[in-house]
């Protein structure tokens, strides 16, 4: 027999993956996921810490030893607090870029598939081969009809950057739904809103987190560092306290925890625990307002207290608060008194669990795995 159809043969789809991106990975690595298990060839060019977490995974990696990995060059430039220091994606992107043309023109795939922080490498690799990109898009809508001006949604960081990224992909599959991201009218042609895409680097629920006891609560800071969010941490320590609830305190890699123990058994400081296995039981979710944990917690029904504290946070934290499942305290006002308060509020109403429990059911009736497969096939067929 001749070789297969395009229309028949599984799809070779190349993932270009980087660390230091925090919420963007995961739902990168979640639709690659997807893609295999329908029966495309998957392959991942990552860095090595990538590469490290994907251990767990089937993923075929070719990990990229030869150059400084993102978010070594990111901590570096955190460290610095120079005004004047570019930021280091560009630099670590162009670094990386012969390296993956070369194995995208090994490998022949029929699709660059990225997340926002390696769209640059995306497009240079689009550029050299001649082959179509699409973006896991892992936040909110971002161009033009947006519902919400770019300075509300992200200050003055970023946000007209990420909405020229976009445009120039040529597939975009944003990883949230279009109840919590109303999109604009018209809404851009390669643009699809698949849903929730949840990825987490295979481990096992610790066993202290079933004993017996006052409901958890999850506080988290951001994967990405970010400066000064420590001060969030010190304040959801002081403020639980206050309730009848243990607090698990997750922080990124590379954060100090010596100034949140505490002396009372009901507050729990970890590097990482899966945040799914904590929010299927969790009270409430205090947290920085990323887009991941801001998924995660609506997946699984649990009200929220939020803290936007940078990038695109502002925004999600709104979309957030006006589904009635989240309330927000802003970062310029906030206390241990502010967080207390915000606290006893959302404990205290029930509206805010009841929210986020009818959009929990909601967001479960998506199936974004499949979503994924369908928009790429149909896009390559």
């Amino acid at each position: 027999m001749g070789e297969t159809s395009k229309s028949s043969r599984p799809l070779r789809i190349l993932v270009l993956a980087s660390s230091g991106g925090g919420g963007d990975g995961p739902p990168l690595i979640g639709a690659a996921v997807a893609l295999q298990d329908a029966g495309h060839e998957i392959s991942v060019f990552a860095d090595e810490t990538v590469a490290a977490a994907l251990k767990g995974t089937t993923l075929p990696v070719e990990a990229l030893t030869e150059i400084e990995t993102l978010e070594a060059r990111q901590r570096r430039y955190l460290e610095a607090k120079d005004p004047e220091m570019p930021f280091p994606l560009m630099e670590w992107a162009e670094e990386a870029a012969p390296f993956a043309v070369a194995f995208a023109n090994a490998f022949q795939p029929d699709l660059l598939l990225c997340s926002d922080f390696t769209s640059t490498l995306g497009s240079r690799a689009r550029k050299e081969t001649g082959t179509p990109m699409c973006i896991i898009h892992a936040t909110y809508y971002v161009g033009e009809g947006s519902r919400r001006s770019v300075e509300e949604d992200f200050g003055n960081v970023g946000g007209g950057k990420m909405a020229n990224l976009t445009a120039a992909a040529d597939l975009v599959l944003l990883a949230t739904d279009p109840v919590y991201d109303p999109p604009p009218d018209p809404v851009p042609p390669n643009h699809h809103w698949v849903g929730t895409l949840i990825w987490e680097p295979v481990k096992e629920s610790p066993a202290w987190l079933k004993e017996p006891g006052d409901p958890w609560v999850l506080m988290t800071l951001s994967s990405a560092r970010q400066d000064g969010e420590i001060e969030l941490a010190r304040a959801a320590v002081a403020a639980a306290a206050e309730f009848p609830v243990r607090l698990l305190v997750t922080l990124a890699d590379g954060k100090s925890a010596d100034d949140l123990r505490s002396t009372s058994d009901k507050v729990r400081v970890e590097a990482f625990v899966p945040h799914s296995r904590v929010l299927e039981s969790a009270r409430l979710c205090i947290a920085h307002a990323g887009h991941g944990i801001v998924a995660k917690a609506l997946q699984f029904g649990v009200p929220m207290v939020l803290v936007p504290w940078d990038r695109d946070q502002p925004g999600v934290a709104a979309r957030a608060e006006a589904l009635g499942a989240a309330k927000v305290v802003p970062r310029s006002e906030l206390s241990p008194e502010s967080l207390t308060g915000a606290i006893r509020e959302v404990l205290g109403t029930a509206s805010y669990g009841e929210s986020a429990r009818l959009h929990g059911e909601r967001i479960r009736n998506y199936d974004p795995a499949a979503l994924v497969c369908e928009k790429i096939e149909a896009f390559l067929r």
